[in-house]
């Protein structure tokens, strides 16, 4: 039985422990050998007043696939990677700002 010590030095690395609200597609990437996963996950709020916080999820490769495989509509899952935060142009010229969890591990 030996003990893995995994040393990441991303800065924005985490771990997230979540609920499935969205249920992961699969679909493939422009070289169409490449599976990418999206699904989106809910998390309570830092305070009990906030609302739960949703967060799109994406996963490329092996780990699309085990998201597709594993990942079940209100399941709980901890999902470790990084998050990216997206600013995106809205029809009305306004900026929102859209977080991202690009996914490195999936534990169960």
């Amino acid at each position: 039985m030996g003990h893995h010590h995994h040393h990441h030095s991303h800065m924005n690395s985490c771990i997230l422990q979540a609920t499935v609200v969205e249920a992961p597609q699969l679909r493939y990437a422009q070289d169409n050998q490449t599976p990418v996963a999206e699904m989106v996950v809910q998390f309570p709020g830092l305070s009990s007043k906030d609302a739960p916080a949703r967060l799109k999820v994406v996963g490329w490769g092996a780990v699309a696939q085990e998201l597709q495989d594993r990942c079940r509509l209100n399941d709980e899952v901890v999902l470790e990677g990084r998050l990216r935060i997206n600013s995106l142009l809205k029809p009305d010229g306004n900026r929102e700002k859209q977080t991202e969890l690009t996914v490195t591990r999936v534990h169960h």
